[in-house]
């Protein structure tokens, strides 16, 4: 579907002499969906310019000519289509069809064109809104709002549904959507179809927040030889991309490669580096008129160090902003502690079915496999290593003089504030200790140097096996009908290995926390009873080990008229949605309750939603939708700690939504608005974190349930063309995203299950959802030259952002005996705000055509600086330790923790395309 960012440019030129003139007229169609595509500038050498209508029709004056060359310019770069005419005054192009590219940023592509001649339009219907994806809020936003991590309605990926090749590619477990596993495929992940909200789509019901679907089919990808290189100071800072495609060919096949690499010995913040790579086959057969059968696989490993949170105290003892507690020295070069990486190739087959002219049938499956990982510092009997552990900063003592000699001494030797990796190794080599009944045998024991400090490895294992069947029935010109089944399997290992022993000998398969919780219990120590006392190489698994085992099926049905002033939809669905834990280690402080499966738990989910669009005329547009959901609490959120044990949260209850929206839409050829305002509520939802909890001296897991919360407000987004060449376009969001109940906590003992507090009223109503600014605007210029290059200028405002906070704050233990009103209750309560922040970004592109190293060869140049101004100022994340000093009820004792938005993004890519 076009979502054509503001100019999209039909030039007819003619090739021959002759200065006699021809009335061309024609209907712009997107191809895949035959919609009409309304508001794009056509223009030819004479000069003569027009733009479609409602009804994507045009006419223009061309030069007289046999021949005649089209160049299309969408999303500012060229392709063309050269076809001959007979002599006329005037001719009818009939439909011109344009296979488009979305979700794009500053790396635009092009579309194809062919013409068809012959079909009647005259009785067409006005066209509507958002089934090409023309989503005029998202295309303006999308880029300029993501530094400060802005959710669009305050929604997490959860609430939306992804489909690639009409594949569902949510993450059971989470219920999350990982963009990473197809980062660097740029050049092939552009053919996406989206939805907002209670919008219908043609793949899926939907969720509550969006769903898009991204066709992968070689046929749909341009015919194309691509390369491009871009380097930038952003997480990595080099990618090398290469795609090639070869289009629809006469035999009915078609083959598309695509491959890219990202690099960086060191990101934008210090310490952390980036080596990704990611490859895409996908090969198309049509077999006879009415089957096309696909075949795709695609993955994107990666590896990359991790940047930490820390508290103000640290910023300002290093000096930097982007201060990261997750890295140090070994022997002079820098050394990450926490690395990310994941390899997770996906296998899919997808059959189109045209079983008669109104019944089509998709058909997708596809296998996951592959893992992700963490990898991070553990220790057993040693002191925490971390240069960021509270008791080591100047704050935490008491004596002033003291404190000030701490400060001194960190500011003037800044590696101290980094891990102490030599110190480690040293303490490894030095410890010798003796495990006496290895493996549970009486009188087998091993002597060697104990790795007090080891790196581990925290793996999820994935296996997924999904499908998804949809049937579209036109019942007639003006109504369809869809049909759709889905089914997915998925059992994901979670489970730890010994990464790095770190010059140590051995590591034991211990419970670091047994020996102080459970003194002169062996079987209280031990991660695992049928393996006691086992000794740990490089490689060997320890600690937890359990699988998620998860089933989910679902069926829906969408119906939908299509008059000339009205568009009516609805749309119901049911899900099934059952999971387990399945356990492969018997924990010592849960022997009954951790081996083996568990009892299963099932959820029967109904969603339903419906539609209403009044077309007043063939520019303006009002729409009223609503939508209500029932999601399964997660697995995540569902077990008390599925590490080591079988049990559920109390009161285990599914999620319920609702929505409701009304919009407008003015789609004319120099003015586009959107407006909207949209409620959306959420009841009974469930939270499950594990901490140490300094007022019960012990390691935690805390469960908050009937969590609710209401999300509202209006999105807005316009674009003029003052004149052709230059457009004037802004947006803003302005939302109130809070809770909106009461929750109740129930805090459980780790070690033993027992239950410290229940029913625990936490007083969270009318706080804020933390994590993404509540409010923000962007508004800019675009200048498109006659000479192919094109500037962008945007000035984006970022508000209302809040710090997540910590539940046990908002207790009437936390505040007992603290007098009301006073400064120390407002600390304790109040929730903390984020001072708003400006940013500017600039982007330039240019393009040439050449005839080298091949005729008709493409070169384009992109440069963009995203936050010009250098805005380090901004907390785009943060949280309030859930430790908190309940003697002193002081708040400062564990201040928060932030992260601040990154300073100036460059961003430079040269790329051809032939």
């Amino acid at each position: 579907m076009l979502r054509s960012l503001p100019g999209c440019l039909l030039m007819l030129l003619w090739c021959s002499g002759v200065s006699a003139q021809t009335t061309l007229s024609g209907i712009l169609l997107d191809k895949d969906t035959r919609r009409p595509l309304t508001g794009i500038w056509i223009r030819t050498d004479l000069p003569s310019e027009t733009t479609t209508n409602a009804d994507g029709r045009f006419t223009i004056q061309h030069a007289e000519s046999t021949v005649i060359r089209l160049l299309v310019y969408i999303q500012r770069e060229p392709s063309e289509y050269q076809r001959e005419i007979p002599p006329s005054a005037d001719y009818d192009l009939g439909q011109v069809l344009v296979t488009s590219f979305s979700t794009q940023l500053l790396d635009f592509e092009l579309p194809t064109i062919t013409l068809e001649d012959g079909d009647d339009q005259q009785n067409a219907n006005i066209s509507g809104l958002l089934q090409s994806g023309d989503d005029l809020f998202g295309r303006m936003t999308n880029f300029a709002f993501s530094p400060a991590r802005f959710r669009r309605r305050g929604l997490e990926s959860e609430y939306s549904e992804g489909y690639l090749n009409h594949l569902p590619v949510n993450d059971l477990e989470s219920g999350a959507l990982f963009w990473s596993n197809w980062g660097g495929l740029n050049d092939v992940m552009r053919l996406d179809q989206a939805v907002i909200g209670a919008e219908m789509a043609e793949w899926g019901f939907g969720g509550i927040s969006s769903t898009f679907n991204t066709d992968l089919r070689a046929s749909s990808q341009r015919r194309q030889t691509r390369l491009s290189y871009a380097v930038t100071n952003r997480n990595y800072r080099n990618r090398i991309m290469g795609t090639w495609s070869t289009g629809q060919t006469p035999s009915g096949w078609a083959v598309t490669l695509s491959g890219s690499r990202r690099w960086a010995q060191e990101g934008f913040v210090e310490g952390t580096f980036y080596d990704a790579w990611s490859w895409f086959a996908s090969v198309d057969k049509k077999l006879g008129d009415r089957h096309r059968l696909n075949i795709m696989g695609m993955a994107a490993p990666y590896k990359r160090g991790g940047g930490s949170t820390s508290i103000q105290e640290l910023y300002d003892l290093s000096g930097d902003p982007y201060y990261n507690s997750f890295w140090g020295y070994q022997q002079g070069k820098k050394r990450s502690a926490r690395i990310y990486h994941a390899d997770q190739p996906l296998l899919m087959l997808r059959h189109d079915f045209e079983i008669s002219r109104q019944l089509k049938l998709t058909t997708a499956i596809g296998y996951q496999t592959g893992k992700s990982a963490i990898e991070a510092l553990d220790w057993l009997n040693a002191n925490d290593p971390r240069p960021d552990y509270y008791r080591r900063l100047p704050s935490y003592v008491d004596d002033p003089v003291l404190a000030e000699q701490m400060r001194s001494v960190l500011t003037s030797n800044p590696e101290l504030l980094q891990i102490q990796w030599d110190k480690l190794y040293q303490v490894n080599l030095n410890s010798q200790f003796t495990v006496h009944n290895v493996d549970g045998v009486p009188g087998q024991s091993h002597t060697g140097a104990l790795s007090s400090y080891i790196m581990e490895e925290r793996r999820s294992d994935l296996d997924k096996k999904s499908g998804n069947m949809v049937l579209q029935y036109q019942v007639n010109d003006k109504s369809q009908l869809h049909v759709g089944l889905s089914a997915t399997i998925q059992d994901m290992r979670n489970y730890k290995i010994v990464s790095d022993l770190l010059g140590g000998e051995f590591y034991i398969d211990w419970d670091k926390f047994a020996a102080q919780d459970f003194p002169g219990n062996e079987a209280a120590q031990q991660n695992d009873l049928r393996r006691p006392n086992r000794i740990l190489q490089v490689g060997d698994q320890f600690g937890w080990d359990f699988y998620s085992r998860i089933r989910q099926q679902s069926a829906w049905l969408s119906y939908e008229v299509d008059t000339r002033h009205w568009e009516l939809a609805l749309a119901g669905s049911f899900k099934n949605h059952v999971y387990w834990r399945d356990g492969q280690t018997q924990n010592g402080k849960f022997p009954e309750n951790s081996f083996g499966e568990s009892e299963k738990n099932t959820f029967t989910l109904p969603s339903a939603k419906a539609l209403v669009r009044y077309k007043i005329d063939g520019r303006n547009y009002v729409t009223v939708s609503g939508m209500v959901s029932e999601l399964a609490p997660t697995f995540r959120n569902a077990y008390i700690s599925s590490r080591t044990r079988h049990d559920v949260v109390t009161g285990l209850e599914t999620e319920k939504l609702m929505s409701g929206e009304i919009r407008y839409d003015l789609n004319a050829p120099y003015l586009k608005m959107s407006v909207s305002g949209y409620y959306i509520s959420s009841t009974d939802g469930i939270e499950s974190t594990s901490f140490y909890h300094d007022d019960e001296n012990t390691f935690v897991n805390f469960n908050l349930t009937h969590i609710d919360k209401g999300y509202s407000g209006i999105e807005a987004a316009f674009e003029y063309k003052v004149v052709p060449s230059l457009s004037v376009q802004g947006a803003a969001a302005i939302g109130q995203y809070i809770y909106t109940s009461r929750p109740t906590a129930t805090v459980t003992q780790d070690n033993n299950g027992s239950v410290l507090q229940q029913d625990v009223t936490i007083y969270a109503k009318n706080l804020y959802v933390s994590g993404t600014p509540q409010s923000a605007y962007t508004g800019g210029l675009t200048y498109r030259s006659k000479n192919f290059w094109t500037l962008y200028l945007n000035v984006n405002y970022f508000q209302e952002s809040w710090i997540n906070f910590n539940p046990l704050r908002r207790t009437t233990n936390a505040v007992d005996l603290v007098e009301y009103p006073s400064q120390r209750w407002d600390d304790i309560v109040l929730q903390e705000k984020v001072d708003p922040a400006w940013t500017l970004d600039i982007s330039f592109y240019k393009s040439w055509l050449l005839n080298w190293p091949k005729n008709r060869t493409y070169f384009a140049l992109n440069f963009g600086i995203s936050n010009l101004l250098n805005n380090q100022d901004y907390i785009n994340g943060g949280y309030e330790q859930y430790r908190y000093d309940f003697d002193n009820k002081d708040p400062h004792t564990f201040p928060s923790r932030y992260s601040y938005m990154q300073g100036l993004n460059y961003f430079i890519q040269g790329s051809m395309r032939f």
